[in-house]
């Protein structure tokens, strides 16, 4: 798998669709080029990331539901490089492995709005990515 092109370096592209299959080894995984990169332990910090919310919650959709609805769906509002980004985010706070590996890459997103899909939504507006995010 090919690294994604981002503004200032490469960076794996991270995925997440194994999180409702209890039975898959990627279960609750981040995961990057078809290998376990980070175990999400605290799945609500995770899913806050991405804007899921308790009122989402008790609307009944399903965080799963709710990504594919919000970042992956054909004519999503945010973008799949959205996600991607919001991932970069998690993982910038929650691993040290990428830290490691890409932290001074991850750091020099801050504040790049991504331009395919920006969004007067206050979800774009507390992003790490928005141009006037506090860092």
């Amino acid at each position: 798998m090919e690294p994604v092109q981002l503004a200032v370096g490469q960076l794996p592209i991270f995925k997440i669709d194994n999180f409702s299959s209890h039975r898959h080894r990627h279960f609750q995984c981040v995961v990057a080029n078809g290998d376990i990169f980070h175990r999400v332990f605290d799945t609500k910090a995770f899913y806050e990331t991405f804007g899921y919310t308790r009122e989402i919650s008790a609307m009944r959709i399903s965080p799963d539901e709710y990504i594919w609805e919000i970042f992956t769906r054909a004519g999503a509002p945010r973008s799949r490089t959205c996600l991607q980004r919001l991932i970069v985010h998690y993982l910038r706070a929650h691993s040290p492995e990428f830290k490691q590996l890409y932290g001074s890459v991850a750091d020099g997103l801050a504040g790049q709005c991504c331009p395919d899909k920006i969004s007067p939504a206050q979800f774009c507006a507390v992003c790490f990515m928005h141009p006037n995010a506090s860092r």
